[in-house]
């Protein structure tokens, strides 16, 4: 078998072109500006010169095609593959996926769009591509028919991607100005940026230990590049920062005597002063973890990458930019190629973007994930939503985040968009007083016991600091509430840990995540407070819900038996089965 590179008449394929895709004029939006591959069992015609033509013998026919476009900056996508149904299941598709991830050395994101088909989409998936993002409703908007495949209508366009496999210790290049080394999920080393200039280069982020920046400046030699004048922080997680005495200490030495001169937000700097008086002992990183300062994700890293905690060393920048709560910009002109250091408001706490807009390129680091230290790891809509907005207006096309391979906007926005819708639907916050009424009045239509005076009391507690009270919104109308006690008033957990004391969501609401995620968040500020969360349950069948629920999610009773009025229940005494009848559970918010 032979894989030809196609030149010229492409459409004398149409016949195979349209198996894969149906409908001409849509082929036609991609034919001409990809690259179109054929495999076949003879080699095209020469002509006099032995010059390969592009047209093959009608001898031989194509048994499968293929067309590639590129995207972005070490961006492609596989727009259209067919093998000739009699020729299928011989594994020519499958050839063909394997000569292009090979094909383009500039290679680091391969696309691949399909119709949500029960016969595609597992294809793609068997030969190492994973889902990305999809276009919800793009085949019956863009199709002039109707589309089945294995028997069902194909609505979604799904695109799945796949990273030809690359040495994390080798920088990959982008552009001839852009460069990256690739993240590496062990120790959760994010991905670090390099871009070149005619006068002066930039590194994005430092690192996150001495090996980290060793490596990073190793890959520039290999490259022949030379090390950075500039090291812009994208925020302050120590994933990105931890390596700054290191990158500082060995550009000062030699071979390099090279000063770097570190910048950030001053929203970043604020926090990595705070960092810089942290201290790395067993103790202080528990207690970290208590007060909920640190998360267990990051601490179990750390101690990956840094078995011996008395190496960790900490730094700030040189330079910040900005104010600490207003976005700010600041441009650097490397020579014939600038980097806009973009310091927004974004999902991901303090944010700064790099955009290189000469190569329409844009590092995000951290800025599109979901914030686990200030958010629980739960969007928030309207920050989102900002974002997406500046996200659709901006002009790049290659999108690279801090810790995976380099996107098209279309991917990062599709994903981003899905959140949002979900996060819009859904919102976890604190009561507030129009919550009240709205929230007595639900209950009360469902045949409840009207809670407004309850309701009245936890809203006060909230506004002197004796309660948490969260609320669960969703499509802007609050639907059930959980309010924690930071310490326990009643059971054998009184005055020790805090307690769920109140729990509520509206029927028809039910199983529906929304009592999960009130839960979520009343765990995680008592994660804050403490290293057990306890709460007490009825016996009665109204708590069957309840009852079933606590322990799958970790939950164990206290061992102290029920307790009934506040006091543990007699043995052989007699009690009413009603709400004041409890079983305490307790469980640790750490592990």
């Amino acid at each position: 078998m032979k894989i030809q590179k196609v030149t010229s008449n492409k459409k004398d394929y149409l016949d195979l072109l349209l198996l894969a895709d149906e409908q001409e004029d849509m082929i036609d939006r991609y034919l001409e500006r990809g690259e179109m591959f054929i495999l076949t069992e003879e080699p095209c015609k020469a002509d006099s010169a032995g010059q390969k033509t592009g047209t093959f013998d009608k001898s031989s026919r194509a048994l499968a095609e293929c067309v590639v476009t590129k995207e972005g900056a070490g961006i492609y996508e596989i727009k259209n593959l067919a093998t000739r149904p009699e020729h299928q299941k011989k594994g020519y598709a499958r050839q063909l996926i394997q000569f292009l991830l090979t094909y383009y050395p500039d290679c680091n994101t391969m696309y691949v769009g399909t119709g949500d088909s029960p016969l595609t989409v597992p294809f793609y998936k068997r030969c190492g591509f994973t889902e990305s993002h999809r276009l919800k409703n793009f085949i019956t908007e863009h199709y002039d028919h109707p589309i089945y495949e294995g028997g069902q209508l194909l609505t979604d366009m799904v695109y799945l991607s796949q990273c030809p496999k690359t040495n994390p210790a080798d920088l990959q290049q982008l552009t001839d100005r852009v460069y990256y080394l690739p993240a590496t999920e062990e120790t959760d080393r994010p991905v670090l940026g390099y871009i070149r200039g005619n006068h002066a280069s930039l590194m994005i982020d430092a690192g996150n230990s001495f090996e980290h920046v060793k490596l990073f400046l190793d890959a520039l030699a290999k490259k022949q590049l030379p090390p950075p004048d500039y090291c812009v922080l994208t925020h302050w997680h120590w994933d990105h920062t931890f390596g700054i005495p290191a990158l500082k200490k060995i550009l000062a030495g030699e071979p390099f005597s090279h000063p770097v001169l570190i910048l950030a937000s001053a929203a970043t700097n604020q926090k990595l002063k705070e960092v810089a008086s942290w201290e790395w002992t067993e103790e202080a990183m528990q207690k970290r973890l208590q007060e909920g300062t640190d998360i267990e994700f990051c601490d179990h890293c750390i101690r990956l990458e840094y078995p011996d905690l008395s190496a960790i060393q900490t730094g700030a920048a040189d330079l910040s930019f900005g104010s600490e709560t207003e976005p700010a910009e600041l441009t650097l002109d490397l020579g014939g190629v600038s980097a806009r250091l973009l310091s927004i408001h974004a999902p991901h706490g303090d944010s700064v973007l790099i955009d290189v807009p000469e190569e329409q390129i844009l590092f995000l680091g951290d800025a599109a994930c979901e914030d686990y230290y200030e958010h629980n790891g739960i969007y928030e809509p309207n920050t989102l939503h900002t974002f997406l907005h500046f996200l659709q207006q901006h002009s790049s096309s290659t999108l690279l985040s801090g810790h995976g391979a380099p996107e098209t906007k279309e991917a990062v926005l599709s994903y981003l968009s899905e959140q949002w819708e979900e996060a819009a639907k859904l919102c976890i916050r604190p009561i507030c007083q129009n919550d009240i009424h709205i929230l007595a009045a639900s209950f009360l239509a469902q045949g409840w016991d009207n809670r407004e005076e309850t309701l009245w009391h936890y809203y006060a507690d909230q506004e002197a600091g004796t309660r948490y009270v969260y609320v669960a919104e969703k499509n802007g109308q609050p639907v059930g509430y959980v309010t924690l006690l930071p310490l326990a008033k009643d059971g054998p957990f009184a005055g020790k840990y805090p307690e769920i004391s109140d729990f509520n969501v509206l029927i028809a609401c039910q199983r529906q995540g929304i009592g999960s995620a009130l839960l979520d968040a009343a765990e995680a500020q008592a994660a804050k407070l403490s290293d057990v969360v306890t709460l007490g349950v009825g016996l009665y069948s109204g708590y069957g819900a309840a009852q079933r629920m606590y322990p799958k999610r970790g939950y164990v009773p206290d061992g102290s038996g029920v307790w009934y009025q506040g006091r543990p229940a007699e043995v052989y005494g007699t009690v009413r089965n009603d709400d004041d009848l409890i079983l305490y559970f307790s469980k640790a918010t750490r592990r």
